[in-house]
């Protein structure tokens, strides 16, 4: 069986991430955790780590390409919450044809749950793709297409490392399609079938915090995996000699 990395494995930008508690946030952003902040519950303790999570969250938006991370929504009554518009490739499933549908971009709901601060928790307790529909991922569940980043998420994460394996994830940057390993694999059909296609993997060839290439004269977009429309389980004949 095909096996790459474990769903939304960790993105080669950590080292963005050090640069996160620099980010100065624009009025927006400043607004968004201004307003979130006067309804947080919880103890002191609690509400300092979702202040800190949060504008991790708000930071990562901005150093993030134009357009690439997106916050719609931002609370912190209960657990850290926020409506995510991402740009990303998403695979969703294939027409009567086989011919796979893809579309460019994501909204995605994400829970941190207050828990998840002191213990872990499965990888699909943090984001629901609520659009596109139809998600062609196996580590989707349906019907509510939970999305799974990992087997297990560890206690404490940061969120700005939980959008990054859901970038991942989603991009097929990282992907799990072993039926035999049932971690993060909710639909065996599907990734059946990915197993099939793994020369359509990566949807994208872009990081999260990756300006998008341009194109050159007369060339494809450099962004996507070139596609292939061989199967690759098949041998050509031999031909003959004359």
């Amino acid at each position: 069986m095909n096996k790459l990395a474990s769903p939304g494995g960790d993105a080669v930008e950590k080292t963005s991430l050090n640069n996160l508690a620099r980010v100065v946030l624009n009025p927006r952003h400043r607004a968004m955790l201004d307003a979130a902040m006067k309804d947080c519950g919880g103890d002191a303790a609690t509400r300092n780590r979702k202040l800190f999570e949060a504008r991790d969250l708000l930071s990562l938006g901005q150093l993030a390409p134009p357009g690439r991370l997106r916050i719609d929504s931002l609370d912190m009554t209960e657990h850290l919450r926020a409506l995510i518009s991402l740009e990303v490739p998403v695979a969703c499933q294939p027409n009567a044809n086989n011919e796979l549908q893809l579309r460019n971009r994501a909204l995605l709901g994400f829970t941190y749950r207050t828990e998840a601060f002191q213990r872990p928790l499965p990888g699909s307790a943090f984001f629901q793709v609520i659009l596109p529909r139809d998600v062609w991922l196996p580590q989707i569940h349906q019907p509510e297409q939970s999305l799974c980043i990992a087997p297990q998420i560890p206690a404490g994460s940061r969120t700005a490392m939980l959008i990054l394996r859901a970038y991942g994830a989603l991009s097929m940057q990282s992907i799990q399609v072993d039926v035999q390993d049932p971690a993060g694999v909710f639909a065996p059909e599907i990734a059946q079938w990915w197993q099939h296609n793994l020369h359509r993997v990566p949807l994208t060839k872009v990081a999260l915090l990756e300006p998008n290439k341009p194109a050159k004269p007369g060339q494809t977009d450099p962004n996507k995996t070139e596609p292939n429309n061989t199967d690759p389980n098949k041998t050509e004949p031999r031909k003959e000699k004359d």
